[in-house]
């Protein structure tokens, strides 16, 4: 049984949820459909990660001219597992967060892939109809909503005959999941993203060598 909502939001990051939520103010039946977790690339692999490894970045880089300002250390040690650790940390807090907000506004959740159906012969439902592909394997959610808003966001690209192998060849999804800091980098493109490891990474130390096409 197919179930309506005035509006159906494919996609649950920054974008997805921050209008879920005002939806559900307006007074709308809202549901979201998520492929993996509400928050998206922005909390779960984009800018809430990075941002907490760029305050060690400062704070590694600060340690290290303390005694210019009379502080003296005795010993300055990157720990790269206690920087993973506060980055999931702040990550889960985040997460639950936004959890909270959709059962506050009573915002429908579904995880999976979503499908849009056009009218045919084979599906009699009006065209819009949002076809779920449940993650947790059970039989696909049929929505039927009055309005739709697609908000999947985006995920990393590639140079054409170059594969991501998650060893020497990674993209920032797998950068943000290092165990051990690289000696040297190379970064391919130096948008927002390249700008913000480049910085990093040159602060951990890493040498760093920053290539832009524009």
């Amino acid at each position: 049984m197919a179930r309506e909502y005035d509006l159906v939001i494919i996609g649950g990051g920054t974008g997805g949820y921050v209008a879920a939520i005002r939806a559900a103010q307006l007074g709308l039946r809202t549901a979201i459909v998520e492929k993996e977790k509400l928050g998206g690339t922005c909390l779960h692999k984009g800018c809430i990660p990075t941002k907490t490894f760029l305050r060690s970045a400062e704070m590694y880089r600060e340690a290290q001219r303390a005694t210019e300002f009379g502080v003296e250390l005795s010993h300055i040690h990157l720990n790269l597992q206690q920087i993973q650790k506060r980055k999931q940390s702040n990550i889960q807090q985040l997460h639950e967060g936004i959890q909270s907000l959709m059962k506050k506004g009573k915002i429908d959740c579904f995880y999976g892939t979503a499908r849009l159906l056009g009218p045919s012969i084979f599906s009699p439902m009006a065209g819009g109809t949002v076809s779920i592909e449940m993650n947790d394997g059970s039989e696909n959610e049929m929505l039927l909503p009055k309005n739709i808003i697609i908000a999947t966001g985006s995920k990393p690209s590639r140079l054409e005959h170059i594969e991501f192998d998650g060893n020497r060849v990674v993209n920032s999804d797998q950068l943000l999941e290092m165990e051990e800091l690289p000696s040297s980098i190379i970064i391919g493109g130096g948008c927002v993203i390249g700008g913000e490891w480049a910085s990093c990474l040159r602060d951990f130390g890493v040498k760093v060598t920053l290539l832009e096409y524009g």
